[in-house]
This record gives C-alpha cells, structure tokens and sequence, in this order.
C-alpha cells in the first residue's frame, strides 16, 4: 500500500482520536532507517526528542536477533491542554 497516502490518512485519525479523547501528547518510536515513516511524522507536527540506544529487538528480518536504537518523537496538541 505504500504511496497511496494510507499511513498519512490513518496518522491524521490517531490525532484526530487523540484529541476528541482530551490526549495531550503523542509519542511515537521509530526506527532510523525508517525515514519514510519519520518524515510522516514530522509533517504532522513531531519534534524528534532523541534516541534511545537498544530498545527495539527484532525478531525477524535482517535484524533479527539484534536490539535497535530508536527515534523517539512526540507531538503537542494545538487545541488540549
């Protein structure tokens, strides 16, 4: 499904969810090699607060077997809080 706009659609309705609910801030964690993903992110208003050294492990793929630094990045609501 990638570029069809699905992720950039179903990220606007976790916001979307997220402030109806009263949430004030999102976090989200990402992989760095992920930059389609971090881009995403970043167009909705995510500000990368840092990296958090070996917290993913992967349990398939190239990586399998290997624990992962990730991207941590949150996002503030404009209208909560």
């Amino acid at each position: 499904m990638q570029g069809r706009g699905i992720g950039r659609h179903l990220l606007n309705e976790v916001i979307f969810a997220s402030e109806h609910a009263g949430y004030w801030t999102l976090v989200s964690q990402i992989f760095p090699e992920n930059e389609a993903s971090l881009s995403l992110h970043k167009d909705f208003g995510f500000s990368v607060v840092g990296t958090r050294t070996k917290l993913g492990r992967m349990d398939y793929g190239p990586f399998a077997g290997r624990w992962r630094d990730v991207i941590t990045l949150e996002r503030r609501s404009q209208s909560i809080g």
